[in-house]
């Protein structure tokens, strides 16, 4: 029985990591003071990004954004967050076409990506969010 029991403990034990190591680069593990464990060069620059673009300091929130998905986000979600938050840059910064192409970026991770109501309902990107989800819907 002991034997059977170590096996268990041990996987519950890397599921566990795995899923805390999954949680540090998401918005509530920031929140919650959780990004120090986010490890990852790219995962820090996607938490610093992120930071960036909420105090309004685009240039810097795109180089790091960039730098993160350069360097190989290791999860899809964060990949898609990235992608998120440089659409909604470009969008704001009047760069249209760019806007799209980030937009479209993320749907190609994830087809069934949605934005919250709030976000949906941006007059700068959520109109060029709804065409090209349509857009890709339709392919």
């Amino acid at each position: 029985m002991k034997s059977l029991r170590r096996p268990a403990l041990s996987i519950l034990l890397s599921v566990s990591v795995a899923l805390l190591c999954a949680a540090c680069a998401s918005d509530s593990a920031r929140r919650l003071g959780l990004s120090g464990l986010a490890h990852g060069e790219s995962e820090q620059l996607l938490l610093a990004g992120i930071e960036h673009y909420e105090e309004g300091s685009y240039d810097t929130a795109v180089t790091e954004l960039r730098a993160a998905l350069g360097l190989g986000l290791t999860f899809r979600s964060d990949q898609i967050q990235a992608w998120k938050h440089l659409a909604f840059i470009h969008c704001t910064s009047g760069r249209t076409r760019m806007c799209r192409e980030a937009f479209r970026k993320a749907l190609a991770l994830d087809p069934g990506f949605e934005l919250s109501r709030a976000e949906e309902g941006h007059p700068m990107w959520g109109p060029v969010f709804a065409a090209v989800k349509a857009e890709s819907r339709s392919r």
